[in-house]
């Protein structure tokens, strides 16, 4: 049988005051970007924008090379170095210079200029085997593109190779009547407020996705109403969850309010604890480089405040140190599922892989935890505590 051995640690971090040398949390970047941040605000000069927040989330654009990072350099560092709590995958419509099908859009590790959606969702598949941070795709600007020049049959393909069924690498053509490899990836799609109501041609997409990444893309007029936005949300995707987004900067609007950025967040913390959001994202990575905000933008928006005073405080660090119940080895490659209560269910925080000493570990707010670890070979072990916590526990061998 499974036996837990023992509480070993209980860490807590807050803010500028943590030991530990991640901060993490349910908040990221699209796009991250490589670049130095402004100074001050407790952030050393020359500090990366990685280094300066050690945000838990990274939404990578699935193109060859963006922010300065190669694709692969990008998924490697945020699954293996960063050890983020969730990856997205962003891919591009054809609006945005992608295609539906590109056969010749093999290379794994280096997508085509014209990277196909059925290729990069098999992609994200098959890197969610290697990087199990990895939750799902998000297809940008989907509904600027539906159903013209993505339409309905293309959808399901995307989300069955997204599924991890095999496609013919000839043509493009996803075998739907094979099993599923990586059926707890997620597909969500692009949805601004302009594009209100879901309602219509939209709601034909719905067996097919898991939910929609929100913007308000006129944030400055719109944020006032984000809780309502959210609530409508709900209410036509009922079962599917929701992605919000917040501007820095965008194409139409280049000196966001403070108050837009601010309020929106901390809207959407109170909205994470209730289970109604699974992640908040800014946009973009660029917009804290000082190649591309200026020194009176960032002190006007003080940014680094708002993560020190809302963001931060209340993190704390979770993990797993997984042994054999027999030999009392550690065992890694085994896959710690972890997922929190909230709003009387329990929602996904993270799935890490334990290293060479059998130690995964990761970051979340407080309260009731499960967490699920596996590994072919091995019994499966779930517990239920409090926390975040790191917790001991060995795994038996399979019955033969």
């Amino acid at each position: 049988m499974q036996r837990w051995l023992a509480v070993v640690a209980f860490i807590c971090f807050s803010g500028a005051t943590a030991t530990t040398n991640a901060k993490h949390g349910w908040f990221g970047l699209y796009h991250p970007w490589n670049g130095t941040v402004w100074p001050g605000y407790g952030i050393p000069a020359d500090q990366t924008v990685y280094e300066a927040f050690k945000f838990g989330i990274a939404s990578i654009y699935t193109m060859p090379e963006y922010g300065g990072f190669k694709f692969e350099y990008d998924v490697k560092f945020h699954c293996y170095n960063a050890k983020v709590n969730a990856l997205y995958g962003i891919l591009a419509p054809p609006s945005e210079g992608g295609v539906v099908n590109n056969p010749n859009d093999t290379n794994i590790w280096v997508p085509a200029k014209k990277p196909g959606l059925i290729q990069s969702a098999h992609r994200w598949s098959v890197i969610a085997t290697q990087c199990p941070q990895v939750f799902g795709i998000i297809i940008d600007d989907f509904y600027w593109n539906f159903p013209k020049h993505i339409t309905l049959d293309d959808l399901k393909d995307i989300r069955g190779a997204l599924m991890g069924k095999p496609i013919n690498p000839q043509t493009g053509e996803v075998d739907h009547s094979a099993p599923a490899t990586t059926p707890w990836l997620q597909l969500f799609t692009v949805y601004y407020t302009s594009q209100f109501p879901f309602s219509g041609v939209k709601t034909q997409v719905l067996p097919y996705i898991d939910g929609v990444s929100f913007w308000m893309f006129a944030q400055q007029t719109h944020y006032s109403k984000f809780d309502s936005y959210i609530k409508e949300l709900q209410g036509w995707l009922p079962g599917k969850r929701i992605l919000t987004g917040v501007y820095i900067s965008n194409s139409g609007h280049h000196n966001i309010s403070k108050s837009s950025i601010w309020d929106t967040t901390t809207d959407a913390l109170a909205l994470y604890k209730q289970g109604a959001i699974q992640h908040h994202i800014f946009f973009a990575g660029a917009f804290f480089t000082k190649k591309l905000i200026s020194k009176a933008q960032w002190d006007y928006l003080q940014l680094p405040v708002l993560f020190e005073k809302d963001l931060w405080p209340g993190l704390k660090t979770g993990g797993a140190v997984v042994q054999s119940c027999s030999t009392h080895a550690p065992i890694p490659g085994a896959i710690a599922t972890v997922e929190w209560k909230v709003g009387g269910k329990f929602n996904n925080v993270t799935r890490q892989a334990t290293v060479s000493n059998g130690t995964a570990f990761w970051t979340g707010l407080e309260g009731t935890y499960r967490v699920t670890v596996s590994k072919p070979g091995f019994l499966s072990y779930t517990m239920t505590s409090s926390g975040p916590e790191v917790q001991q526990l060995c795994l038996d061998p399979h019955p033969k």
